[in-house]
């Protein structure tokens, strides 16, 4: 089957069997030779990984379900490493704040430093997000539920990807993520834990995320001090509004000269650049006095509950984690991690670590952090290389791979790549009778 035709079946399996996770549709957007891979990330990172393999860059549309409830096309990005004797964990990777729609790897069909650094061991998932890539409703910025069930959902259609192109996948599960990305890492980890019994997480690494909605982070947005992102202020409040109707119109959020302006921009054609430089740099100027004291002075106000229903701190994981946070981070304080960290001892958790680390401020930190993690992941990844004969990938070599190589002989059996490569024992590059005699030998022999 070409892959114009994977692509139909897949889009019209998807209107008759409805569910989440279901693949829609994908398509190769990018790929790279492992020469060139490797070049890029020696480049770069001194002690950069080996990269042994070409590897391809896909977008993937899939079901999920959104903040209202509603079946919903999402997007993302899927590497692949092209190898076809080895099985590779699946990793799940959340991006940072985004607000422009266009601005994902399933939009953008670029391999960089990250994915490719990615590919050298994982396959490897980029989620866009609800209100992101394709999807039309607004982002869910910081909302708990919508972010997790659109990760998770990917996880499930990257999976199904993965079996109609014969990609082979171990049991493993990595989950990382930074800024809005921890955020929605600790959400998905939450979720999984919780209610997905198949998937088991290897290693999840939480990274620079505001779990303390409520606390940390509702304190530093209502003070009256300059902050570096002033967007982010704007961009809960029309996140939440948008999910909770808390006030009856937009409006009523923010002081008349700002009101239309922000609405216009937050439409998802817009970078942050764009929004920053029309925002004070003190974000709570935009908003309205009556409404900042309201709040401020009502614990029980709706927006508050809103934000405590969806810190992501009172829970306990049980997977093996960590929380990373810098020290001089002054967009997300490292106190989400340390409150966070606290809880989930608390409350049980007995494979949790708290790491504060002097990386420097957000977008400074990110890269160190990151290798951090890739590094850890690569102490806990299990690799599978597939055995010469085992043909149906069962980790046994007997006589149904003979059948099986029998029928590839005759053209019974259309063999996929991985058993193409398998098959070949004195590799000639043909499938015929000296491969069968080698195989019963090797099968004899042991």
């Amino acid at each position: 089957m070409n892959l114009k035709s994977k692509i139909i079946v897949c889009f019209i399996c998807s209107f008759i069997f409805s569910a989440r996770g279901d693949l829609v549709s994908y398509e190769l957007i990018d790929e790279a030779s492992k020469e060139y891979a490797q070049g890029v990330l020696d480049s770069f990172i001194p002690t950069a990984p080996n990269c042994p393999y070409d590897l391809e860059m896909y977008s993937l549309e899939y079901e999920t379900i959104d903040q209202f409830g509603n079946v919903a096309i999402a997007s993302g990005a899927i590497v692949i490493p092209v190898d076809q004797l080895e099985a590779f964990p699946l990793l799940s990777f959340h991006h940072g704040t985004q607000i422009e729609r266009s601005g994902t790897y399933s939009q953008n069909g670029n391999l960089d430093l990250l994915t490719m650094w990615l590919g050298t061991s994982y396959v490897s998932l980029l989620p866009d997000y609800l209100g992101l890539g394709v999807s039309e409703v607004f982002h869910p910025y910081q909302i708990n539920i919508p972010s997790a069930t659109a990760s998770i959902d990917m996880i499930i259609a990257a999976k199904e990807f993965c079996l109609l192109n014969n990609i082979y996948l171990t049991e493993q599960l990595f989950l990382t993520g930074y800024s809005e990305g921890g955020y929605v890492t600790a959400a998905a980890q939450k979720m999984i834990e919780e209610e997905y019994d198949d998937l088991e997480i290897a290693g999840s690494a939480l990274c620079a995320g505001a779990y303390d909605m409520s606390g940390t982070m509702f304190e530093l947005m209502i003070s009256e001090q300059e902050y570096g992102e002033p967007y982010y202020l704007p961009y809960i409040i029309f996140s939440y509004h948008d999910s909770y109707n808390i006030l009856d119109s937009i409006d009523d959020y923010f002081v008349p000269e700002y009101s239309d302006t922000l609405q216009t921009l937050f439409n998802g054609e817009y970078g942050a650049g764009a929004i920053n430089d029309i925002m004070p740099s003190i974000p709570i100027h935009v908003m309205k006095p009556d409404l900042i004291e309201e709040v401020v002075n009502n614990y029980d106000h709706p927006f508050r509950q809103r934000l405590r229903e969806n810190d992501l701190y009172d829970w306990a994981p049980e997977s093996p984690t960590k929380l990373i946070h810098s020290y001089e981070d002054e967009l997300v304080p490292y106190q989400n991690a340390e409150v966070a960290y606290q809880n989930f001892i608390d409350n049980g958790s007995e494979d949790v670590e708290l790491l504060l680390v002097h990386y420097g401020a957000h977008q400074e930190a990110a890269p160190n952090m990151l290798v951090g993690v890739f590094y850890w992941f690569a102490q806990l990844r299990e690799s599978s290389f597939f055995s010469i004969g085992d043909l149906n990938i069962d980790s046994e070599v007997n006589v149904i791979d003979v059948v099986i190589l029998a029928n590839i002989i005759i053209e019974d059996i259309i063999p996929n790549n991985t058993q193409i490569a398998l098959s070949d024992l004195n590799t000639d590059d043909t499938n015929d009778i000296l491969d069968i005699i080698l195989l019963v030998n090797f099968i004899l022999s042991n």
